[in-house]
């Protein structure tokens, strides 16, 4: 068998750090394996992959690659092909156009909460700064957008053997996106944990985390400045640890310097083994979410979870009140006050958060690579 992963591009993120885990392990256990990207690239993610992994890539906008990648699937007897990029029309038929006539199965993985992605988010923060005849734009703008997101989904899982999700209860959200009723094409697998520590005697000290990317659209890693703003007060013998690049984090910055948070340091991207070592706790205060890997991997070294219900995979990761700390919006408002009361009542209980993190292990490893792994042959050999 040989397996070609397709990804629009190579830069530092989930889906690639997902994509190496899977492609390595794939390696290793003898299956041909190959990923085939576009720009931008980062070396960091190159370097992470196994020298028995082959690498190529591709600028997709070129016609003249049109022709090169289907040389490619047939010069490597490329029998499937895992399409990490399952909400672009213009990736599925690419690679559909690329594989007719060889006999290779397209499985298209969709990394978001079907319905819902970053553009999305973006325009509901437009329209919701707008008003008169801006919010009317932006309004019209969103629905067409949401149209474009249906359209594009329905017709990714058209032309692809089987779609993924990361969890069951996209399932769902899928349905209402795309008015599909016919869902035998539907799988769920789950994201896997892309670093696993090896032994869990680790001294925890007084951090709060959050490892990811910083905007302000999907990821508001604005409300968590705001949430430590409201704790300040309480919280000076604790150190709030920003893990990650973005677009917004000079804003970020500027606002911590603006509040005097003295507890607040962005570290810009980092491995985050040490961190979890270290962390107590770990924050999402996310608009959405797909399958958010950093919490899993997190909980795998006993980091306790706070997290808004703003995405229903969460359900599949935390138990609420005891692997972690669910957070109600009220009245779809992000309620940043309801978020700090929660983030203060695990700071100021001791054994409630050492009991949470013992469960939290027991829990990550479910989304071992090892588990994931073997729902992924079990599929790719039916």
């Amino acid at each position: 068998m040989n397996v070609l992963f397709f990804l629009r591009s190579f830069e530092v993120g989930g889906v690639e750090k997902v994509t190496i885990t899977l492609a390595n392990k794939f390696a290793e256990s003898g299956i041909g394996t190959f990923i085939v990207y576009s720009d931008p690239v980062s070396c960091l993610m190159i370097e992470q992959c196994s020298k028995s992994v082959k690498l190529e890539r591709l600028d997709y906008k070129k016609i003249k690659n049109f022709f090169i990648l289907r040389k490619y699937l047939k010069n490597n007897y490329i029998n499937i092909v895992i399409n990490q990029w399952g909400l672009q029309i213009y990736y599925t038929i690419y690679l559909y156009f690329a594989s007719i006539g060889q006999k290779i199965r397209i499985f298209s993985v969709y990394h978001n909460r079907p319905g819902w992605n970053g553009l999305i988010a973006k325009v509901e923060n437009k329209k919701s700064l707008s008003k008169h005849f801006r919010k009317i734009f932006y309004t019209g703008l969103l629905f067409l957008v949401r149209k474009i997101v249906s359209y594009s989904m329905f017709f990714s899982y058209i032309f692809s053997y089987k779609y993924i999700l990361l969890s069951k209860a996209y399932i769902k959200d899928f349905k209402n996106c795309t008015r599909i009723n016919n869902l035998k094409k539907i799988v769920v697998i789950s994201n896997p944990i892309t670093c696993r520590p090896a032994k869990m005697c680790y001294r925890k000290e007084n951090n709060v985390i959050y490892v990811g990317r910083l905007d302000l659209e999907q990821k508001r890693v604005d409300r968590l400045i705001d949430v430590w703003d409201i704790c300040y007060e309480n919280v000076r013998d604790w150190q709030l640890n920003i893990i990650g690049d973005g677009p917004a984090r000079y804003y970020l910055e500027a606002k911590v310097k603006d509040r005097k948070l003295s507890n607040v340091s962005f570290l810009g991207y980092k491995q985050p083994e040490y961190y979890y070592k270290t962390a107590r706790i770990i924050c999402l205060t996310s608009e959405s979410e797909g399958f958010p890997l950093v919490l899993c991997e997190a909980m795998s070294f006993g980091v306790v979870p706070i997290v808004y219900n703003s995405f229903s995979s969460v359900f599949d990761i935390i138990i609420n009140d005891e692997e972690g700390l669910i957070v109600d919006p009220v009245d779809n408002i992000f309620d940043l006050q309801s978020y700090s009361r929660k983030l203060l009542y695990l700071i100021n209980n001791g054994m409630t958060l050492q009991n949470m993190s013992e469960r939290c292990v027991k829990k990550a490893a479910i989304f071992s690579v090892g588990a994931i792994v073997d729902s992924w042959k079990k599929e790719l050999g039916s």
